[in-house]
């Protein structure tokens, strides 16, 4: 189980974090959440849906990663299998959340049950008189502009609710082998429907920036057909 506690100069003055080239903490995860600013580039690698939140019901973009649960295709033991890694992946084992003791402020908190917190290699938290290293710095820098990029996200799927763009799908998927199985619970943009949008409403989604993400989310479905050859790959 994870536990998250705050990074301190007191407590983690010796912590050192590992780089980990396989992104091992998600390779049973078939889904990574993905923020709009990625999906230009994401959609050369990964499909992208949108499912709804299992606490709160609004709906969020994230890259299939897997056919099924527990199944990640793009894991590898010595590195990720992929050009582009989504930015959810990165922060780990490390987050931002609201400071209990001042609403304004934001601590930078650790899984202290990650292994790659040590004490011998990799990136320094604090240098030998206390302060924060660039690495640590530029972390909690990171972090706080993805969620930065999560409130747009939001801004930019609710649009496409407003203007129901969004339809929900089964993905029926044919293996090689004849057997089949289907997807539920996903959705995506309704190309007819946003061809059926009127003048001032597609004008507005050109002028919010929304019509590449919009675009590149139609065009991410042909790698669907991507993971299957990747789950080919897996059982030879």
């Amino acid at each position: 189980m994870p536990n998250f506690v705050a990074v301190t100069g007191e407590k983690h003055k010796s912590t050192k974090v590992k780089r980990d080239p396989s992104f091992s903490h998600f390779k049973s995860q078939h889904l990574a959440p993905l923020v709009v600013h990625e999906f230009a580039t994401a959609a050369h690698e990964y499909p992208i849906f949108f499912v709804k939140d299992n606490n709160s019901e609004d709906l969020r973009a994230v890259v299939l990663m897997g056919l099924k649960p527990g199944e990640n295709l793009y894991y590898g033991e010595k590195k990720w299998n992929a050009n582009y890694v989504p930015e959810s992946l990165l922060g780990y084992p490390f987050a931002l959340v609201n400071d209990p003791n001042n609403k304004e402020q934001q601590l930078l908190v650790c899984d202290e049950e990650s292994d790659r917190l040590n004490s011998e290699e990799g990136d320094a938290l604090f240098d030998k008189d206390g302060k924060q290293t660039d690495f640590t710095t530029n972390l909690a820098q990171f972090l706080s502009a993805s969620i930065e990029k999560q409130f747009q996200t939001q801004a930019f799927i609710q649009k496409l609710v407003d203007l129901k763009l969004l339809i929900t799908k089964s993905l029926d998927i044919s293996i090689t082998d004849k057997k089949s199985f289907s997807i539920d619970g996903v959705y995506m943009v309704d190309e007819a429907a946003l061809n059926k949008l009127k003048d001032k409403e597609f004008l507005e989604l050109k002028k919010l920036g929304y019509l590449p993400p919009i675009y590149a989310s139609l065009l991410s479905m042909a790698k669907v057909s991507h993971l299957l050859r990747l789950l080919e790959q897996s059982s030879k």
